[in-house]
């Protein structure tokens, strides 16, 4: 029981570690990479800010 116990409390602190690790880039240089809508494209941001559509 105390095993399960322990098990459960470290799965879920392994899940929220996850969610938070995945919601942003790791490092500053992926970060700058990503452009308005999140397009590895250099030309990306651009063109979509000057065309009426996405």
């Amino acid at each position: 029981m105390r095993f399960r116990q322990f098990f459960l409390v470290f799965f879920i602190f392994m899940m929220n570690l996850l969610l938070i690790c995945g919601q942003r880039p790791a490092n500053l240089a992926v970060r700058r990479k990503l452009h308005r809508h999140n397009c590895l494209q250099r030309r990306c941001m651009p063109l979509h800010s000057r065309v009426p559509f996405p």
